[in-house]
């Protein structure tokens, strides 16, 4: 039984693995600018270029894969958990 549940989840790493990947690049692919999306029309270019950078979104795409991958998603994911449970009806 725990040799079936090894193989099943070492099968279950180049589908999370695929996803990933395509979420990461519809979100390159998607037309417009994630960064004027959020931000209103009349903001001045260089917000843009501030907000742009700090989202890591001036780095070339192999970085911000990685990041995405790696180092992003595993803190955005815990941060998220935590806020929402932070407010759950549980907590009050």
């Amino acid at each position: 039984m725990v040799r079936y549940l090894f193989k099943r989840f070492l099968l279950t790493l180049p589908a999370l693995w695929l996803v990933l990947t395509l979420v990461f690049l519809m979100i390159h692919i998607v037309p417009g600018d994630p960064v004027e999306q959020m931000l209103d029309e009349g903001t001045a270019p260089g917000q843009l270029t501030q907000l742009s950078h700090a989202l890591g979104l001036d780095l070339p795409l192999r970085t911000q894969y990685g990041h995405y991958l790696w180092a992003t998603r595993p803190r955005r994911s815990w941060a998220i958990l935590q806020v929402s449970s932070a407010g759950s009806p549980n907590n009050i």
